[in-house]
């Protein structure tokens, strides 16, 4: 018996690359051998490049071009964040012999694998740059197809999809489906008629903060003195002022790691600091240490509480409302309370951390639903 997982593994995001390394560790310690299926496709290889390539089409060619002349003016700042990732890649991922660019790469393989799991993370979310239907395990001949807290982001494939027919049917593939929000439990109950689409945790809720540190080295802090950690995945002027009237109030610096955000994207001149050191460990190191976290991420989010911090969800004007990741997260433990506008968060106690005190038998609860999901399907 051997797993074949597909998953966002190789893109340059910490959430991405750490819950990937949470569900193989998981299967590992749980007696299954398994790999990563080596794949990423053309859209993940540009969306991460350094340098990016100029689409004339895509945005409008000035605004293009600025960016990409940016990019250039802080190429050294960008290929060094490049190497963390892949570093931690490279390190800490058990992967395939051979790396697969397209589907049609996978269709030509003939993999031995009994079992295959696509997700976590947003691999169904048929409108990234990065979607393709091999998420969806559409190149599987033979073996057991099971979906592991899969997400659509705020995609409805109903409203977004040229050719529904075709997702219903490679979702009425899998032999088990499990999703990481609500609005997919019931867009593919809708999708596919079926009863046992299941909502479970993302992988990087399947450790504790002991459990992270039995894997990292996190005994020493990177940024010393009281600072705000604030992660997003789009670094709004907007919600970085609001983070920054905030950082002026209690008198402590803000970090990001994101070294695109802070160069080419212009978020130094709202008076962000740039962490020196970059990749999914610095994250976890920022996030343990912090006096504060601000987020706008799913991943941001679910670490905060992993490792017990005072946090806040920000819900700014850009966050799509259809989009209910978070809030399914925060609904599942309790902490609906930390979501907040950016209007809302000056005027509020951002001292005040949430209250933990219940939180451990919730998390145990979740995990556990999660570990019976993964041996029932992978018996």
């Amino acid at each position: 018996m051997k797993i074949g997982i597909i998953t966002f593994h190789a893109s340059h995001n910490c959430g991405s690359q750490l819950q990937a390394f949470a569900l193989q560790q998981t299967l590992l310690k749980l007696g299954y051998d398994n790999e990563i299926i080596d794949f990423s496709n053309q859209g993940s290889r540009e969306m991460y490049k350094t340098i990016p390539k100029i689409h004339p089409l895509k945005r409008g060619i000035r605004g293009r071009l600025h960016y990409w002349f940016k990019s250039i003016m802080f190429y050294k700042l960008l290929k060094k964040q490049a190497q963390y990732y892949n570093t931690f890649i490279n390190n800490n991922f058990i992967l395939s012999a051979k790396e697969y660019h397209s589907d049609n790469d996978l269709r030509q393989e003939k993999f031995d694998y009994s079992h295959f799991i696509a997700g976590s993370d947003q691999v169904w979310n048929i409108c990234c740059p990065d979607a393709d239907t091999a998420y969806y395990l559409d190149f599987v001949e033979n073996g057991k197809k099971i979906a592991y807290a899969v997400s659509t982001g705020a995609t409805i494939i109903k409203e977004k999809a040229k050719d529904i027919a075709l997702y219903k049917n490679l979702v009425n593939d899998f032999y088990a489906i499990s999703v990481r929000e609500k609005n997919s439990v019931s867009q593919f109950k809708e999708l596919t008629g079926r009863n046992d689409i299941e909502l479970l945790i993302d992988p990087t809720m399947l450790f504790t903060q002991n459990d992270w540190e039995h894997y990292f080295d996190l005994n020493s802090p990177i940024i010393h003195g009281d600072y705000i950690f604030y992660y997003a995945f789009h670094y709004d002027h907007e919600v970085n002022k609001a983070v920054m009237d905030i950082a002026k109030k209690y008198c402590m610096p803000v970090y990001i790691i994101e070294a695109r955000a802070w160069g080419p994207l212009n978020a130094r001149k709202d008076g962000l600091s740039l962490c020196n050191e970059s990749g999914p460990i610095v994250f976890l190191n920022l996030v343990k240490y912090a006096k504060m976290v601000l987020t706008t991420s799913f991943h941001g989010t679910a670490f905060s509480i992993i490792f017990r911090k005072n946090f806040w969800f920000i819900d700014s004007i850009i966050h799509n409302p259809k989009d209910d990741r978070v809030k399914t997260l925060l609904e599942q433990v309790k902490l609906t309370d930390r979501i907040i506008s950016s209007e809302q968060l000056y005027l509020t106690e951002e001292d005040k951390a949430p209250d933990y005190q219940q939180m451990t038998d919730i998390i145990q609860s979740l995990q556990g639903k999660s570990i019976a999901y993964l041996k029932e399907n992978l018996s």
